[in-house]
């Protein structure tokens, strides 16, 4: 009797819990077709964007292991993966492309991802509006697992039971968009560095769990060495030289002559990517 009641109770908490491998897949479909807007939203009908490079910014007790000194676009995705644990800051100056480096990392993410795979969502940070205290119930960390869970209710239309247990079962990974935009644009008041000390006791498990973050170099630095994520690989978006733009152009117009003048004028100085 004790054997058949502790199958039937298996049996009843299977039927009840939601099959979180499929509902990843569909999560991955509706982010893969939001994504793509806008992508084609930023870059117009460019197939393929410049291929920005960017650079380690090593910092004593805050690195990722695995992480290499340089990287580029075209390669982010096995940089992210070589990652332990999988958590990656991308700084640059305004325009350096970090947005865009996010939604080609998110996107070869969801190409490639295996059933059991997170499904990366992005989410702009200036929305974190409503931050909860830690409490002696409820541990710092959980706020941002709360955050996500709203996300999924309100972006992707998910019902409370399955967004929470897609985000229990560790299969959502956050891409935190622009930390720069939180505390009146400034991102280096309280809300960013409460939003900073969260992320960085967010845990699936006992490594800290994955995140990809954008924000602007000087909002990022003005946080305090004290205040950036750690078991983090942080990067720098390098600018685009003149030469590599000239090539770019010409490879994507219709009428490279139209653009001469531009790219005249790119030989006087470098540029940050669009």
């Amino acid at each position: 009797m004790a054997l058949w009641s502790a199958y039937m109770a298996l049996a009843t908490l299977r039927v009840q819990a939601p099959d979180t491998s499929a509902l990843a897949a569909k999560l991955a479909g509706h982010v893969t077709l939001a994504e793509t807007r806008e992508r084609t939203r930023l870059l117009g009908n460019v197939g393929t964007p410049i291929d920005v490079r960017f650079n380690l910014r090593p910092a004593p007790a805050h690195n990722a292991a695995g992480a290499d000194p340089h990287g580029s676009l075209s390669g982010v995705i096995d940089y992210y993966r070589r990652l332990r644990p999988g958590r990656l800051v991308i700084t640059g100056a305004a325009g350096s492309g970090k947005t865009v480096l996010a939604i080609e990392l998110l996107l070869a993410l969801v190409e490639n991802r295996g059933p059991r795979d997170p499904v990366p969502v992005r989410m702009s940070l200036a929305s974190w509006t409503r931050m909860p205290t830690a409490t002696t119930t409820r541990d710092t960390g959980d706020a941002v697992r709360m955050w996500m869970r709203r996300h999924l209710m309100e972006a992707f239309g998910l019902s409370r039971a399955a967004a929470t247990a897609l985000v229990e079962d560790g299969l959502i990974l956050p891409v935190l968009d622009g930390l720069d935009e939180m505390d009146g644009g400034g991102g280096s008041g309280p809300r960013a560095r409460r939003a900073m000390q969260e992320l960085d006791a967010y845990r699936y498990g006992r490594p800290r769990a994955g995140m990809i973050l954008t924000s602007r170099s000087a909002a990022y630095d003005a946080l305090g060495a004290h205040t950036h994520a750690r078991d983090t690989a942080r990067v720098e978006i390098t600018p685009v030289s003149a030469a590599s733009a000239r090539v770019f152009i010409c490879a994507h117009v219709q009428d490279p002559d139209r653009w001469q003048c531009a790219m005249r004028r790119l030989v006087l100085s470098p540029i940050q990517s669009g």
